[in-house]
């Protein structure tokens, strides 16, 4: 094999370009303003505590919403993603909720929400949910040689990569899970019984921030 004075920066640059494809880089999604609450959320306005969710400080690292169910907290997480999201403070973003059921409901509100903020580019929301292997509004069928073939087209789109097994959720651009399963993904051993954690909460992932709600 001849000697590449350049193998170095080769690799490195082919390194970059993988973790692109599969959805580890969230810098290839388009740079664009953060959507009013209306264009997000399909409402024609916020509530006072969804704004008051917003506005608070963006450098803010934790901020707790406390209300009623049906209140639109989930909007008010998801409206504040996308805000610091364009302000560059958070790069993905992994929705906790307490049961699978719940993520299974709520998975559909958050993959809409990220079309409408990131338009034709956005990221595929990984039901971050063990066995169900749902990437974005695509399902996955597990094939020998851990392999999996998906219900569209594009076949095993290497950004699916996150979706195809549980180890690898919170690699996601976007995923909608339990509490349970953030967890477990910090573990070095396994732990079963931590899977009856109840805690509510939404949560963004990298440069973290928090959005708890109660």
């Amino acid at each position: 094999m001849p000697f590449e004075p350049a193998y170095d920066r080769a690799v490195r640059e082919a390194a970059i370009r993988a973790l692109e494809t599969i959805g580890l880089d969230s810098g290839a999604l388009s740079a664009r303003p953060a959507p009013d609450f209306a264009a997000l959320s399909g409402f024609p306005a916020p509530n006072p505590a969804q704004v008051a969710a917003a506005n608070a400080g963006l450098d803010n690292r934790l901020t707790i919403l406390e209300a009623e169910t049906g209140s639109g907290k989930t909007e008010a997480a998801l409206w504040r993603f996308v805000r610091l999201f364009a302000a560059g403070k958070v790069s993905v973003l992994y929705f906790a909720v307490p049961t699978r059921a719940v993520a299974r409901q709520i998975h559909g509100r958050v993959l809409r929400a990220m079309q409408r903020a990131f338009g034709n580019g956005a990221p595929e929301a990984v039901l971050a949910v063990p066995g169900m292997l749902q990437a974005g509004d695509f399902q996955g069928q597990r094939l020998p040689d851990w392999n999996v073939r998906w219900d569209d087209d594009e076949g095993s789109a290497p950004r699916r990569w996150a979706a195809e097994h549980a180890t690898r959720f919170l690699a996601a651009t976007v995923a909608v899970g339990t509490v349970g399963q953030a967890l477990l993904a910090g573990l070095q051993v396994k732990h079963a019984r931590f899977r009856s954690s109840n805690s509510h909460s939404g949560c963004v992932r990298w440069r973290w921030a928090w959005a708890w709600c109660l």
